[in-house]
Protein backbone atom coordinates (compact mmCIF):
# COMPACT_ATOMS: atom_id res chain seq x y z
CA UNK A 1 0.00 0.00 0.00
CA UNK A 2 1.34 3.76 -0.89
CA UNK A 3 -0.43 6.35 1.03
CA UNK A 4 -3.55 7.65 -1.36
CA UNK A 5 -3.53 5.13 -3.92
CA UNK A 6 -5.35 2.30 -1.04
CA UNK A 7 -5.04 -1.01 -1.07
CA UNK A 8 -6.73 -3.92 -3.02
CA UNK A 9 -10.18 -4.96 -2.23
CA UNK A 10 -12.55 -7.81 -3.11
CA UNK A 11 -14.19 -5.77 -5.69
CA UNK A 12 -10.96 -5.68 -7.58
CA UNK A 13 -10.49 -9.50 -7.52
CA UNK A 14 -13.71 -9.77 -8.77
CA UNK A 15 -12.95 -7.51 -12.01
CA UNK A 16 -9.28 -9.05 -12.22
CA UNK A 17 -10.87 -12.48 -12.85
CA UNK A 18 -13.53 -10.95 -15.05
CA UNK A 19 -10.98 -9.70 -17.01
CA UNK A 20 -8.43 -12.55 -17.34
CA UNK A 21 -12.07 -14.50 -18.26
CA UNK A 22 -12.08 -11.02 -21.22
CA UNK A 23 -8.32 -12.39 -22.21
CA UNK A 24 -9.18 -15.80 -22.43
CA UNK A 25 -11.82 -15.12 -24.72
CA UNK A 26 -9.64 -13.06 -26.62
CA UNK A 27 -7.50 -15.93 -27.20
CA UNK A 28 -4.66 -14.64 -24.49
CA UNK A 29 -3.38 -12.21 -26.85
CA UNK A 30 0.12 -10.53 -26.16
CA UNK A 31 1.67 -7.36 -27.04
CA UNK A 32 5.27 -7.66 -27.14
CA UNK A 33 7.48 -4.34 -26.19
CA UNK A 34 11.38 -4.44 -25.63
CA UNK A 35 11.73 -7.87 -24.80
CA UNK A 36 8.37 -8.33 -22.39
CA UNK A 37 5.58 -9.65 -23.37
CA UNK A 38 2.36 -8.22 -21.80
CA UNK A 39 -1.42 -9.69 -21.94
CA UNK A 40 -3.65 -7.21 -23.60
CA UNK A 41 -7.22 -7.32 -24.01
CA UNK A 42 -9.24 -4.65 -26.01
CA UNK A 43 -12.84 -3.85 -25.54
CA UNK A 44 -15.60 -1.37 -26.66
CA UNK A 45 -15.82 1.21 -23.44
CA UNK A 46 -19.70 -0.77 -23.02
CA UNK A 47 -18.88 -4.19 -23.45
CA UNK A 48 -16.25 -3.46 -20.57
CA UNK A 49 -19.16 -1.91 -18.23
CA UNK A 50 -21.26 -5.00 -19.63
CA UNK A 51 -19.06 -7.92 -18.39
CA UNK A 52 -17.32 -5.78 -15.31
CA UNK A 53 -21.15 -4.66 -13.98
CA UNK A 54 -23.60 -6.14 -16.39
CA UNK A 55 -25.49 -2.87 -17.24
CA UNK A 56 -24.95 0.20 -18.77
CA UNK A 57 -26.21 3.24 -16.78
CA UNK A 58 -23.81 5.60 -16.43
CA UNK A 59 -23.49 4.93 -12.85
CA UNK A 60 -22.19 1.32 -14.12
CA UNK A 61 -19.73 3.51 -16.55
CA UNK A 62 -18.30 5.48 -13.71
CA UNK A 63 -17.94 2.68 -11.23
CA UNK A 64 -16.27 0.34 -14.04
CA UNK A 65 -13.99 3.21 -14.46
CA UNK A 66 -13.22 3.79 -11.14
CA UNK A 67 -12.31 0.51 -10.40
CA UNK A 68 -9.71 -0.20 -13.53
CA UNK A 69 -8.40 3.53 -12.55
CA UNK A 70 -7.82 2.17 -8.81
CA UNK A 71 -6.44 -1.23 -10.49
CA UNK A 72 -3.90 0.57 -12.68
CA UNK A 73 -2.82 2.51 -9.48
CA UNK A 74 -2.51 0.18 -6.63
CA UNK A 75 0.77 -0.75 -6.09
CA UNK A 76 1.43 -4.45 -5.13
CA UNK A 77 4.84 -5.40 -3.49
CA UNK A 78 5.76 -9.28 -3.32
CA UNK A 79 9.00 -9.78 -1.17
CA UNK A 80 10.17 -13.22 -1.11
CA UNK A 81 12.93 -13.87 1.07
CA UNK A 82 16.19 -16.57 0.20
CA UNK A 83 16.92 -17.02 4.07
CA UNK A 84 20.52 -18.98 3.11
CA UNK A 85 21.64 -15.73 0.84
CA UNK A 86 20.55 -13.60 3.64
CA UNK A 87 18.80 -11.62 0.74
CA UNK A 88 15.49 -10.96 -0.54
CA UNK A 89 13.85 -9.66 -3.80
CA UNK A 90 10.98 -7.39 -4.06
CA UNK A 91 8.64 -7.23 -7.00
CA UNK A 92 6.31 -3.35 -6.93
CA UNK A 93 3.62 -3.70 -10.03
CA UNK A 94 0.36 -2.66 -10.17
CA UNK A 95 -2.33 -5.16 -11.62
CA UNK A 96 -2.63 -3.55 -14.99
CA UNK A 97 -2.50 -0.72 -17.24
CA UNK A 98 -5.25 1.13 -19.40
CA UNK A 99 -5.86 3.58 -21.68
CA UNK A 100 -9.06 4.45 -23.61
CA UNK A 101 -9.37 6.02 -27.55
CA UNK A 102 -11.91 6.67 -29.70
CA UNK A 103 -11.89 5.21 -33.45
CA UNK A 104 -12.94 8.93 -34.33
CA UNK A 105 -11.50 11.82 -34.47
CA UNK A 106 -14.76 14.46 -34.32
CA UNK A 107 -16.29 15.02 -31.18
CA UNK A 108 -19.79 13.92 -31.28
CA UNK A 109 -19.00 9.75 -30.95
CA UNK A 110 -21.36 7.11 -29.19
CA UNK A 111 -19.86 5.22 -26.11
CA UNK A 112 -20.04 2.26 -28.68
CA UNK A 113 -17.49 3.90 -30.54
CA UNK A 114 -14.92 4.22 -27.16
CA UNK A 115 -12.23 1.82 -27.20
CA UNK A 116 -10.63 0.31 -23.89
CA UNK A 117 -6.83 -1.41 -24.11
CA UNK A 118 -6.07 -2.94 -21.29
CA UNK A 119 -2.16 -4.50 -20.84
CA UNK A 120 -2.07 -6.90 -17.76
CA UNK A 121 1.47 -6.19 -16.00
CA UNK A 122 4.59 -8.21 -16.93
CA UNK A 123 4.54 -9.65 -13.37
CA UNK A 124 0.97 -11.24 -14.08
CA UNK A 125 1.64 -12.16 -17.74
CA UNK A 126 4.81 -13.85 -16.63
CA UNK A 127 3.22 -15.22 -14.05
CA UNK A 128 0.24 -16.56 -16.40
CA UNK A 129 2.76 -18.09 -19.15
CA UNK A 130 4.68 -19.85 -16.63
CA UNK A 131 1.66 -21.71 -15.25
CA UNK A 132 2.45 -20.63 -12.38
CA UNK A 133 -1.56 -19.44 -11.97
CA UNK A 134 -3.81 -22.03 -11.19
CA UNK A 135 -7.04 -21.06 -12.93
CA UNK A 136 -9.93 -20.59 -10.84
CA UNK A 137 -13.66 -22.06 -11.78
CA UNK A 138 -14.88 -18.72 -12.48
CA UNK A 139 -18.50 -19.48 -12.64
CA UNK A 140 -18.83 -21.48 -9.18
CA UNK A 141 -17.02 -18.61 -8.04
CA UNK A 142 -19.52 -15.84 -9.36
CA UNK A 143 -22.51 -17.78 -8.55
CA UNK A 144 -21.56 -17.16 -5.28
CA UNK A 145 -22.10 -13.40 -4.99
CA UNK A 146 -24.57 -12.68 -1.65
CA UNK A 147 -26.60 -10.17 -2.09
CA UNK A 148 -25.66 -7.54 0.76
CA UNK A 149 -23.23 -9.25 2.07
CA UNK A 150 -20.41 -8.52 0.21
CA UNK A 151 -19.36 -11.53 -0.76
CA UNK A 152 -17.97 -13.77 1.77
CA UNK A 153 -18.90 -16.88 -0.02
CA UNK A 154 -16.34 -15.70 -2.80
CA UNK A 155 -13.64 -14.76 -0.09
CA UNK A 156 -14.20 -18.20 1.34
CA UNK A 157 -14.41 -20.46 -1.86
CA UNK A 158 -10.79 -18.61 -3.39
CA UNK A 159 -9.30 -19.22 0.08
CA UNK A 160 -10.44 -23.04 -0.08
CA UNK A 161 -9.75 -22.97 -3.44
CA UNK A 162 -6.12 -22.21 -2.68
CA UNK A 163 -5.38 -24.37 0.03
CA UNK A 164 -7.16 -27.75 -1.21
CA UNK A 165 -4.82 -27.29 -3.94
CA UNK A 166 -1.92 -28.74 -2.64
CA UNK A 167 -3.78 -31.09 0.37
CA UNK A 168 -6.46 -32.89 0.51
CA UNK A 169 -7.71 -31.79 3.78
CA UNK A 170 -7.66 -27.87 5.54
CA UNK A 171 -8.64 -27.05 9.46
CA UNK A 172 -8.85 -23.52 10.54
CA UNK A 173 -10.66 -22.18 13.94
CA UNK A 174 -13.60 -19.54 13.19
CA UNK A 175 -11.71 -16.94 14.97
CA UNK A 176 -8.37 -17.27 12.63
CA UNK A 177 -10.99 -17.61 9.52
CA UNK A 178 -12.53 -14.92 10.22
CA UNK A 179 -9.16 -12.86 10.71
CA UNK A 180 -7.88 -14.26 7.36
CA UNK A 181 -10.67 -13.22 5.54
CA UNK A 182 -10.56 -9.87 6.93
CA UNK A 183 -14.48 -9.82 8.69
CA UNK A 184 -15.60 -7.71 11.44
CA UNK A 185 -15.34 -9.21 14.95
CA UNK A 186 -18.27 -9.06 17.02
CA UNK A 187 -18.52 -9.34 21.02
CA UNK A 188 -20.57 -12.30 21.51
CA UNK A 189 -18.78 -15.33 19.99
CA UNK A 190 -22.31 -17.01 19.24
Amino acid sequence: QIKGLGVLKQKHQEAFYKLLQLWASQKYQLESEASSAFGTIEISAYELVQKLRGEDAGKAYKSAFQTIKEMSNIRVNIEKFFVDDDVSDIDNFTLIYYESFTRKAHKSFSIDEMKVQIRFSKFVTDTFLKKNVKSLMLDPYFSLKDKGRKGVAQLLYTMLDYELSSKDKFNISLTNLSNRLGLAQYRYKS
